[in-house]
């Protein structure tokens, strides 16, 4: 997600790669029911691991729903339901609500996001069985501009994929919302070294906590990273008016043993 230009990778090595990403961009708010997150880059393939932590038993599952019977034109929303699409897609589902409205466990959410983009669908974890009265009581609280949170107090989060470049994260906790930017931190270093992801361990949920904690907002520009042959220092603005400005904070990734540090 990082990459502006992900066939100009392969051409790029080590710091002149840095000129190629684009900035992570989180805006934590608080609500009604917790805290919203905003996210970017962030893909909806690249949100499956740390939604899959959010899941505390066996009878949590995900609801996967278009709040709106209206097509969004995209390619794969053009020609047909989501239960057309899992069909196509031979989804392992654990039941179907209504034509726009999936339950899947994390394996029939992982390849419904590596198989195709999710842009304007909505994820809801819940905490139990989720019945046909549940899902269309959540459409029509997402269709009057309410939270999932709200409508049903068995859903521990919801998410918003946004042109599946950009998220939009519902939660009732910090950790649960501080998970997600520690995350895309992984990603980040993979993106910067032009590496597999699952070479770089995430940063501690307290760690990100305490940033988002200072003004809700984080930034965290290529340049700003200087990669030494030890340790990785990634500059993190905390502007709180959104400007651009200079690193106030930084966390440190040390090479030699993959863990993480702030400044």
């Amino acid at each position: 997600a990082f990459l502006r230009n992900s066939g100009a990778a392969g051409h790029a090595r080590g710091r002149s790669l840095a000129a190629l990403l684009s900035p992570m961009r989180a805006t934590l708010e608080k609500t009604d029911q917790g805290l919203a997150l905003q996210l970017e880059p962030m893909r909806a393939a690249d949100a499956v691991r740390p939604w899959s932590q959010l899941q505390f038993n066996t009878d949590a599952h995900t609801l996967v729903l278009r709040p709106s019977a209206q097509r969004d034109g995209s390619p794969d929303a053009a020609d047909g339901s989501l239960a057309d699409l899992a069909g196509q897609l031979d989804l392992p589902l654990v039941g179907v609500l209504d034509a726009e409205q999936l339950v899947l466990d994390l394996k029939g959410l992982r390849e419904l996001t590596e198989a195709t983009a999710l842009d304007g669908l909505v994820l809801v974890m819940i905490d139990g069985p989720i019945e046909a009265s549940d899902g269309a009581a959540i459409a029509r609280a997402l269709r009057a501009g309410r939270s999932p949170l709200e409508s049903e107090l068995r859903a521990v989060a919801a998410l918003e994929v946004r042109h599946d470049r950009g998220v939009r994260l519902e939660v009732r906790d910090l950790d649960h919302a501080a998970a997600f930017v520690a995350e895309n931190f992984r990603h980040y270093l993979a993106a910067l070294r032009d590496r597999p992801v699952d070479h770089f361990a995430a940063p501690e949920p307290t760690l990100i906590g305490r940033l988002l904690d200072r003004t809700g907002r984080m930034t965290v520009r290529p340049i700003e990273t200087e990669v030494y042959s030890a340790s990785i220092d990634v500059g993190v603005s905390t502007s709180s008016n959104g400007e651009l400005r200079p690193a106030d904070g930084s966390l440190i990734y040390d090479i030699p043993s993959n863990t993480w540090h702030g400044d």
